[in-house]
């Protein structure tokens, strides 16, 4: 499994990215990897495994 860094998330984005997390009671990391899977029409994660 690979790690990344994400460069340029600006002030505005961070604090949506962190306030949205909070919402749906995840964590910054796994509230972006969802969103990075929805986005890529990945679909649930037993399916790409």
């Amino acid at each position: 499994m690979a790690t990344m860094t994400l460069r340029g998330v600006d002030d505005t984005m961070a604090k949506m990215l962190k306030e949205l997390a909070a919402k749906e009671g995840m964590s910054m990391n796994a509230f972006i990897l969802k969103a990075l899977r929805e986005a890529l029409k990945l679909g649930k994660k037993t399916e790409w495994r």
